[in-house]
C-alpha cells in the first residue's frame, strides 16, 4: 500500500519577510537623511533573501521514507528512515511527526546515519485497542539560516498499528452456526470422511496422508489439504456502527479505534477456526467487504478497517438493515459493535432483526474512555463516573430485551463474548 504525498507550499519563513522589511525601513530611512551608515547595514539584510535563492533545490524535490517495526503490542517501537535525491543533503532536511492517535511519541535514542540518509527510531505508546495507518511525515527543504522553505514530495508506504486484546490467542475452538450455501455455490459430489468436500487449504502437522491432495500438492509445490464442508464453523458479519454520538468528535474518534481494533481482532479469531467473515461499516451508507475466508480476506478487512473516515451526516436505522440484505445472507451471526450512546439504540437491532439477521452486540463503554473529565476532580468526578454507570447498566439492561449485549469495559480482554459464542444459551447482562 504504497503512497504519495504531494509536497507542501513552498515560500518564504517568517524571518525572511522581516529581513526584507527591516532592510526596507533602513534604506528608505537612508534616503530621508540623506545618511549613507543606514543603507550600508540594509544591504546585507536585503541580499541575504536573494543570496539563498541562488542555491535552492531543483524543482521537483523528492524524498524516499518508510516505517519499520521492530515488535508489536502496546508500546511497539518503530524506525523512520528516509532519504533525499541527488545534492540534497539530509541535514538539510525538515520533517514533522503526524499524531499517532490514539497514542504518544516517545524518542529511543538520537538519530543515526546509515549511508547517505538518516534514520531516527520512536515508541509509540498505544493508550487503548487500535488499528489505524500512520501517514508519512511531511518533509521539506531549509536553508540553514531558515529564510525559504521548498517542499518535498514523499513516496513510501505508511505504518499500520495493530493493537488488540492479547487473550483471543487463548480463545479455544469456537462453533458458530452454519448458513445455507449463497447464490452460485455448488455442492460437490465428492464426499470425503468429514463430509462434502468444501475446496483446498495449507496442509497443517494435524492432517493426516489421507487428508492431503497429492495433485495439488505437485501441481502447487507446497502441502496442500482438502477441506471440507462440515469442517467449517460458519460465517459471522461484523458490523460497525461508527455514526456520531453525544460524546463529540473526541470521544467518536476514541470509540470508532476500539471498534475497529475489536473488529480485526473478531476477524483473525475467526479466520483461524476457517469461518467466512464479512466486514460492514455503518455512517451515513453501508460499507461492506463480502464474505470470504483465507489470509486475503484478513487483508481486504484491514484495508476497510484503517481507510479515512470521511464525516457526512449520519444515515437512519432501517437504510443499514435494508443494505445489509443486499450484501449478506439473511441468517448469518451478526456481530453488532456499537457504543450505544445514542438515545435509543433499539431500532437499528430491531430492523436487523426483522431482515433476518441474529445480532450479537459488542458494546465498549464510553466509561472506559478519556473524554469530559478535563474539569472534573475529586467528588465531582466520582459522582460524574457513577452517574455514568448507573445510566450504562440501565441502557444495557433495555437493550437486553432485544438482543443480547457485552458490556466491553475491560479492552484487554474479550473472554464475555467469547464465552457467549461457545454457550449462546446463556441469559442475562454480561460484562467484558
Amino acid at each position: 500500500m504504497s503512497e504519495r504525498r504531494p509536497s507542501p507550499k513552498d515560500g518564504w519563513s517568517v524571518r525572511a519577510v522581516l529581513l526584507f522589511a527591516g532592510g526596507g525601513i533602513l534604506a528608505a530611512s537612508a534616503v530621508a537623511l540623506g545618511d549613507p551608515v543606514p543603507l550600508f547595514a540594509a544591504l546585507p539584510l536585503l541580499v541575504a533573501p536573494l543570496v539563498v535563492a541562488l542555491f535552492l533545490p531543483e524543482a521537483s524535490l523528492r524524498i524516499r521514507a518508510g516505517w519499520t517495526s521492530d515488535r508489536a503490542g502496546a508500546t511497539p517501537t518503530v524506525r523512520l528512515d528516509w532519504s533525499g535525491g541527488p545534492g540534497i543533503e539530509p541535514d538539510d532536511l525538515s520533517w514533522s511527526l503526524p499524531e499517532p492517535r490514539p497514542g504518544v511519541w516517545e524518542p529511543v535514542g538520537p538519530a543515526n546515519r546509515p549511508g547517505p540518509g538518516r534514520s531516527v527510531s520512536f515508541r509509540v505508546v498505544l493508550a487503548r485497542p487500535t488499528v489505524a495507518a500512520v501517514p508519512l511525515p511531511e518533509f521539506a527543504w531549509e536553508d540553514p539560516f531558515g529564510i525559504y522553505r521548498r517542499g518535498a514530495t514523499v513516496e513510501g508506504d505508511p505504518m499500520v498499528l495493530e493493537w488488540y486484546p492479547p487473550t483471543l490467542a487463548r480463545a479455544g475452538n469456537l462453533r458458530l452456526h452454519r448458513t445455507v450455501p449463497r447464490p452460485g455455490e455448488v455442492r460437490s459430489r465428492a464426499v470425503g470422511p468429514s463430509g462434502e468436500f468444501y475446496g483446498l487449504r495449507e496442509a497443517g502437522p494435524s492432517d493426516g496422508p489421507r487428508q492431503i491432495n497429492w495433485r495439488a500438492t505437485a501441481r502447487l509445490g507446497r502441502p496442500v489439504a482438502n477441506d471440507y464442508a462440515v469442517d467449517r464453523t460458519g460465517d459471522v458479519v461484523l458490523l460497525l456502527d461508527l455514526r456520531s454520538t453525544p460524546l463529540g468528535p473526541d470521544g467518536d474518534a476514541q470509540v470508532a479505534s476500539v471498534l475497529r481494533a475489536g473488529a480485526l481482532a473478531l476477524t483473525d479469531l475467526f479466520l483461524r477456526e476457517r469461518a467466512r467473515v464479512g466486514v460492514a461499516i455503518y455512517r451515513e451508507f453501508l460499507e461492506a467487504t463480502p464474505l470470504a475466508a483465507g489470509r486475503h480476506q484478513r487483508y481486504r478487512i484491514r484495508e476497510r478497517l484503517i481507510a479515512p473516515d470521511p464525516r457526512g451526516p449520519d444515515g437512519p436505522d432501517e437504510r443499514c438493515a435494508v443494505a445489509m440484505r443486499r450484501h449478506f445472507p439473511g441468517g448469518v451471526t451478526t456481530i453488532l459493535l456499537s457504543p450505544l450512546a445514542s438515545t435509543d439504540p433499539r431500532p437499528l437491532v430491531l430492523h436487523l432483526r426483522r431482515r433476518g439477521f441474529p445480532v450479537v452486540i459488542l458494546s465498549p463503554s464510553p466509561m472506559a474512555l478519556e473524554h469530559g473529565r478535563a474539569g472534573l476532580s475529586g467528588a465531582e468526578l466520582a459522582l460524574a463516573d457513577r452517574l455514568d454507570r448507573l445510566v450504562r447498566l440501565e441502557t444495557v439492561a433495555t437493550i437486553w430485551g432485544v438482543a443480547p449485549t457485552i458490556d466491553w469495559d475491560r479492552f484487554d480482554s474479550l473472554e464475555p463474548l467469547l464465552e457467549f459464542l461457545r454457550r449462546p444459551a446463556l441469559r442475562g447482562p454480561r460484562r467484558a
